[in-house]
């Protein structure tokens, strides 16, 4: 029987994040480090549907909100701000800035989370 520690350990191996040491108190599949992206209104369509994303902010800039659309909300997301929510099912973006802004972004996709089995309970 596969624990899920030992599939979570095989797919970050054997994925692009192969470099990445893997540990149990890991939460996520996936880290990105955004530099100087304003996005436009989209979802995560492939981030896992059960987990939430966490969104971490800094630089020097002004503007640069972070809007979601689907619950009528504008947040001023400035340097040291972080948010957490469900990037698949809620439609977000970030607004024009001026200055140096920098996003890291923990996610977990579908097509590793999809991979996991439940553990038998023994």
């Amino acid at each position: 029987m596969t624990r899920l520690t030992d599939t979570y350990r095989n797919a970050a191996e054997n994925s692009p994040l192969y470099g990445w040491t893997t540990s149990r108190r890991a939460c996520f599949q996936g880290i990105v480090l955004i530099w100087n992206l304003a996005a436009k209104p989209h979802k995560d369509r492939s981030d896992y549907a059960d987990s939430w994303v966490i969104i971490c902010c800094w630089g020097e800039f002004g503007g640069g909100d972070l809007v979601v659309p689907d619950l009528k909300l504008r947040f001023a997301f400035k340097h040291g701000d972080v948010v957490v929510f469900r990037s698949t099912l809620l439609e977000h973006y970030i607004m024009p800035f001026d200055g140096e802004r920098s996003s890291t972004i923990f996610f977990s996709h579908n097509h590793v989370m999809g991979a996991f089995q439940p553990v038998d309970e023994e």
